[in-house]
Parts: structure tokens; C-alpha cells; sequence
């Protein structure tokens, strides 16, 4: 399991911690783990933020990728920073939209005391009520991006889904309180070699519960395993 930088509860050394499409760090551990181990085999699974990491990174390494990276899944990924955002910005959103500022903006002064020669608007990111002002106050700038907008659109997966080359999956929920429908890719799953999405009526925002016995609720679980597994038995 990969720890993104700042969140296995301490902070990290740098300005700059991680956002929605920082492959780059993904791609780091994936050859770490290449060069200390053994595995024969490797799959990536990504929930939500991690998601749209993942399918990111499976269009836009397409030809770097390792050979022993077989597949790869999407859980609830908001393929489309932009309208994701948008559709959390709503009044209905608002509890989910406050739970992420709070945590956000934690994390945020945290880089303040640490980093506090460094130009950003302390003011404006305490103050920012959805995404768009935090993303244009904090994240655009300490990542070089010249605006929230720009920032979502450099990283939203759904751009890079046609160029993926190896078996990958999305799996999402037509009722998730975080997607929008731009976010649900029809259009580029359809009649691709490589690229499946699985869209179910429900399930929320990485919920898919089938039970109310916690311990035979695993349709999420049994969806991955069926497309993993046969990767791993055909490289065997």
C-alpha cells in the first residue's frame, strides 16, 4: 500500500506533498518495489483519489510501463477533476465538501510552519470554501500550476484512457455524490482493446455494500478479484 507524501500522519520534507495525478511518485515506488523484490506479477488498485492516479498513470506510462505490471483497476475515480469538483462545490455536497476543506487546510498550515518564507496567501486558503479557491490558493502555486482549472485539466485521467495498452478497469457508481457526468468515461471505454468500465446503478462513492452482513458484503471485492486473477495465473 502506497503512503502519498504528508498522509501517513507526518508530514513530509518538501513544499509540495501530492495531488490527483502526481504519477510521477507512483511510478517511483512501482520501480522501487521492482528493484528490492522479486514479484513476477504486479496489479495496481486505486480508490477515488487514487483512482484517477492509477488510470492516469496506466495512459500516460503506456510505453514504459514494466513488463511485470499486468493490469490495473479504478474504484470511484473522478475522471474528471473539473466536474467532480464542480458537483462537490454543490449545497448538497456541503458535509462531504467540509470534511475534505478541514482536512486540507490542516495539512496546509502545517506547510506554513515549516515553509514560511514560501509566497502563498495564508489568508485565502483558511478562507476557501470549496475546491476551486483552495486548488487556486495552495495547490496550483506550490506545484507550479497557474490555476486550479489548469491544475484539473493537466491531471484528470479521462484524457489519458485512450492511451492505455494493458487490461484496465474502472469500476463506479451512477449515484455517486462525487461524480458529475462527464466523469463517467462511456465514450472511451466504448470499443476499447484495453480500457472496461463497470457502472452500477448504485453503490455510492466507493460503497457497492450488497449486505448487511459485513462479512459476505464483498461484491466490490469479488468484481477486482475476477479481473485480477486470471493476470496473475496466465503469468505464472
Amino acid at each position: 500500500a502506497v503512503n502519498l507524501r504528508g498522509c501517513s500522519g507526518e508530514d513530509n520534507k518538501h513544499i509540495f506533498a501530492y495531488h490527483s495525478g502526481f504519477t510521477s511518485d507512483l511510478n517511483f515506488v512501482i520501480q522501487q518495489v521492482i528493484k528490492g523484490y522479486s514479484y513476477q506479477t504486479i496489479s495496481l488498485l486505486g480508490y477515488s483519489l487514487g483512482g484517477n492516479m492509477v488510470l492516469k498513470y496506466m495512459g500516460e506510462y503506456a510505453d514504459s510501463l514494466p513488463l511485470q505490471l499486468k493490469c490495473a483497476v479504478g474504484v470511484s475515480a473522478p475522471c474528471d477533476l473539473e466536474d467532480s469538483s464542480n458537483q462537490l462545490a454543490k449545497k448538497s455536497r456541503f458535509l462531504y465538501m467540509n470534511s475534505f476543506l478541514k482536512s486540507l487546510k490542516k495539512k496546509a498550515l502545517l506547510k506554513f510552519e515549516h515553509f514560511p518564507n514560501f509566497e502563498l496567501d495564508k489568508n485565502r486558503i483558511l478562507n476557501a470554501r470549496n475546491f476551486t479557491d483552495f486548488d487556486d490558493a495552495f495547490t496550483a502555486p506550490i506545484f507550479g500550476y497557474k490555476s486550479a482549472l489548469d491544475y484539473w485539466t493537466q491531471n484528470s485521467c479521462k484524457q489519458y484512457l485512450h492511451l492505455i495498452k494493458k487490461p484496465t478497469l474502472l469500476i463506479t457508481a451512477l449515484d455517486d455524490p462525487f461524480l458529475s457526468d462527464k466523469c463517467y468515461p462511456f465514450l472511451e471505454a466504448k470499443n476499447h482493446p484495453h480500457f472496461d468500465l463497470l457502472a452500477t446503478k448504485y453503490g455510492g462513492h466507493v460503497g457497492f455494500n450488497c449486505r448487511f452482513n459485513k462479512v459476505y458484503n464483498l461484491w466490490c471485492g469479488r468484481q477486482l478479484l475476477g479481473f485480477i486473477e486470471p493476470h496473475f495465473s496466465h503469468s505464472q
